[in-house]
């Protein structure tokens, strides 16, 4: 299946999910929630300090040629985390989880869902880099539902990104989140579509 073909399910998921409440589903792809510098400033240090230490059991080396070992270690530790794998492994999996979190709060202001009449907006992220994904509801839906089933639904989305199956799993979710709010928040007579249903895709 193509990315168009994927992203053509997820948005169709979205609008039969939305046919069937008046609350309001938004799915977010992000290509990461961070730079994570920091890292980037680690590796860094980490290269200076090994091309010093190499240098300086070099006892012949002019000063010149130590000052350019040291910027060379230093240049190349700080690209390795360019690679996402890199990135991943060595940024502490507590700063991802907070990084990821926070891109969700800023997504689900700036997508409009804090401003639906009921306040039952749903934010679904996925982050890719960090291999995350992000459940964020508002306090209408919220406060019926509870933490458990948003974490079901995270584990589903998780275990689908895994499998190589995330379109599936991302349709399933949305499906859940769209019966679970018909059950609370069912369509009025008029059910506008207060917020679009395409699919965000953020850098």
């Amino acid at each position: 299946m193509t990315k168009s073909e994927s992203k053509k399910r997820i948005e169709f998921a979205v609008k039969a999910a939305e046919e069937k409440t008046s609350g309001e589903v938004v799915v977010s792809l992000a290509r990461r929630s961070d730079l994570y510098i920091e890292t980037h400033f680690t590796f860094a240090v980490l290269g200076w300090l090994s091309a010093s230490l190499i240098g300086s059991q070099l006892w012949d080396l002019p000063l010149s040629h130590f000052l350019y070992l040291q910027a060379l270690g230093t240049g190349l530790f700080a690209s390795l985390p360019f690679w996402s794998v890199v990135k991943r492994l060595a940024t502490p999996s507590v700063i991802q989880r907070l990084r990821v979190h926070a891109h969700a709060r800023e997504i689900f202001w700036d997508a409009g869902l804090t401003e639906t009449r009921l306040r039952t907006g749903v934010l679904i992220l996925v982050s890719d880099l960090e291999r995350r994904v992000e459940i964020l509801a508002d306090q209408g839906i919220h406060s019926k539902v509870g933490t458990g089933f948003w974490d079901q639904e995270v584990q589903q989305i998780t275990n689908g990104i895994a499998a190589g199956k995330i379109a599936d799993a991302l349709c399933a979710a949305i499906g859940d989140i769209g019966q679970k709010l018909s059950e609370h928040f069912p369509p009025d007579t008029s059910n506008p579509n207060e917020l679009p249903n395409t699919l965000r895709e953020d850098d």
